[in-house]
Formats: C-alpha cells, structure tokens, sequence
C-alpha cells in the first residue's frame, strides 16, 4: 500500500522544512507539496499549484492522499479551510497551528471527525507541539496535575529567515500582541502579551525575560489533561527588544492587514511592520548581543506525588539539542514524526485534538524520535 502526504504551504520555510524532514524518515512513499508556487528546490517532491482557497481544486488534490499536512500561514488569515477540505475528502489533518481563535475552532469539529473515524491533530510544532507533549510525559508522573507552565524563546539565528517567512512573522504579530487568555486558578484571565507577566528564565548561560503570549497551550492543556487548575505559556523574541517594537506599532494600528494607499501604491500597515522589523532602522533599536543567544524551551510540571506537591521541569535549549536545531527544525521535524505515524495507523485516538491528548508512552516514543532528528 502506498503511504502519501501532502504539505499545503509546501514551498515556505517551514513548509519546505517538514517536506524534507518527511523524506528523512523515510516511511512515505509519496509526498506532494501545494502552493501558489513551485520552486524545484526539494528533490523527492512532486510540486503542484493549488490555491487553498479553491477549495473543489483542493479536495480533488488531497483526496487520494493519506493526510495533509497544513503550513499554510498566517493561520488567522486562512482559517479552518484546509482542514474543512480533508474532512470532506476523507482524510487525516495536522498543523502547526498556534493561533488561539483557529485552535478553537478545530477542535470543536470533534465530533465531525469522529464519526468519519478520522484524526484532526492541531498544533504540532515547537510550541504548540513539543511543548504540549512534554507537559503529557511529565504530568503523566504525577497522581494529580495541578498547573503547566510552558516558556519558549526563539534565538537570534532566526532573524536570517524572518525573511523567508513573512507568514509566520504575520501570524506572530497577530497572535501574541494585545489581550490574550491564560488560564489561572481554574478560570481564564485575560493578559497582555509581551507586556504583562514578566518572569525571569535561565538557559545555559543565558537570563531571559519572559512574558504571556498568545499560543494555544494555555486553550488545549486543561481541554486535555483533567484537573489542571494553572498553565501559562510565555516567550520572547531575540533580538530582544523587537517585542518592545512590535508592541509600539500595535499600540497605533500596525497591525492591520487593512490596506491603505501610499504613494499611489496600496500596502497594508502589517505588510509595512513586517519588512520593517527586519531593516537596518529596526536593528538600531535591539540589543545585538543577544542575536548570539540560540534559544530554547522550557516546560514546569507542578503536582502531587505520593500526597506530596512536586514539581518537575525539562529544559531544551537549541545548542543542547543539536548543533543544527533551530525553530524551522523544532516545528517541522515534530510534525513530520507524529504525521508519519498517523498516515501508517499508528496513532489510533479518532476526532479533533492538541497532542497532549496523545498517550503518555506514545508521545515518549515520539520524543525519542524527535529529539534524534532534530
């Protein structure tokens, strides 16, 4: 039997970045990259133009695939779409999403899936996605979970592909700036990200500041881990002070997407931030010494352990995992891992789920694998 993926967003960073990272592991047979270009930069993958917006053009390109695997971003711009389109063809869904409003919307296609006995796996990346797991394995050590507090900080060897990817630095501007939800206490609060929450992190050699974002932990966790009453998800950005920027520019309307006419040209406020972070005038304003700084994560599990709280942490910075890790691998490796394993049948669990939700010897296994190809 024939084992076929496809990667919508196929020709992107990341998307290029799961593709390969598919032909590593060598249990596909066919993988198939869609986008409103072809580049001809991976050999081993069958290129097709399909807009995903097109969606009877989608569906008669997914529906002899296994699954498809969806890089389309900036996420909030592009919905629910893709997933709608396997759903219809009749076959497995992931993403790396970390969108809060879109991770919501999944989900509650639960039901759907179920009844079609099909797997809707959403946010599968660095955070959402190893994070998540981590907080499964290590709760799982636990006899009652009472909060999960996940960090992660991109390092500054991301700058170089900001460029490649103005998606994702879209979806960053759009999902982790202004009020966000955390859940605290057993209830969900509204915070500011990047301003509120403020919490210094060690990595290696490195202090960095922290502060709430907007990712879907904090939505997915207490879905999906009974009992929990705190979990938290909080990040930065090198180079530092890019965040302190970005949060100015949303403070004044930045952020639109909206566009507007300058100089007989139409451009959108957002399209002007993004290029903009990137410029020699941006660059003015950041701290280029932490441009050496080659990120990491971190996942705190607190619990109760033979009637006494505990708590139990796992820290994963760049340079310790290897010496070629860095956001593209640590989102497009998990992805491909946990895809693989869906699209052969060995992920059972039906419906629409984060990959907490996931067994706890599974995801070991899973992190095994992850870990050694990252």
């Amino acid at each position: 039997m024939t084992i076929s993926i496809g990667v919508a967003g196929g020709q992107g960073l990341i998307g290029q970045g799961v593709c390969k990272a598919l032909i590593e592991g060598g249990k596909i047979d066919r993988i198939i990259a869609f986008d409103l270009k072809t580049t001809g930069k991976i050999d081993g993958v069958e290129e097709r133009i399909v807009d995903v917006h097109d969606k009877s053009e989608l569906i008669d390109n997914i529906k002899d695939l296994n699954l498809v695997i969806n890089i389309v971003a900036p996420y909030y711009r592009h919905g629910t779409i893709v997933a709608d389109a396997a759903l219809e063809a009749g076959i497995h869904y992931t993403d790396a999403c970390a969108d809060i409003e879109i991770t919501k919307a999944l989900l509650d296609q639960d039901e759907k899936w179920k009844e079609k006995g099909l797997t809707l796996l959403t946010g599968l990346g660095a955070s959402p996605g190893l994070t998540n797991m981590y907080v499964k394995l290590l709760a799982s050590r636990f006899d009652e979970v009472l909060e999960a507090h996940v960090v992660w900080a991109t390092g500054g060897a991301e700058v170089a592909r900001q460029e490649e990817s103005t998606g994702t630095l879209e979806d960053f501007i759009r999902e982790e700036f202004g009020e966000i939800p955390t859940y605290f206490n057993g209830q969900y609060v509204n915070v500011i990200g990047f301003l509120d929450g403020a919490e210094e992190i060690q990595f290696g050699e490195w202090t960095i500041t922290v502060y709430h974002s907007g990712h879907s932990e904090p939505i997915t966790i207490p879905r999906f881990i009974p009992g929990i009453r705190t979990v938290s998800c909080k990040g930065n950005v090198a180079p530092f002070g890019v965040t302190q920027l970005i949060q100015k520019a949303v403070d004044i309307g930045l952020d639109s997407d909206k566009r507007i006419k300058v100089a007989g040209q139409k451009i959108s406020p957002l399209t002007f931030l993004t290029a903009y972070i990137n410029s020699s005038k941006a660059f003015s304003y950041y701290d280029l010494e932490s441009l050496k700084f080659p990120g990491g994560m971190q996942v705190k599990v607190v619990g109760i352990r033979n009637g006494k709280q505990e708590t139990e942490i796992e820290n994963l910075a760049s340079d310790t995992v290897s010496e070629t890790a860095d956001m593209t691998r640590s989102t497009a490796v998990p992805i491909a891992v946990v895809s693989e394993a869906i699209a052969l049948g060995e992920v059972k669990r039906k419906g629409a789920y984060a990959p907490e939700a996931l067994d706890a010897e599974l995801i070991n296994k899973f992190l095994d694998v992850i870990l050694n190809r990252i």
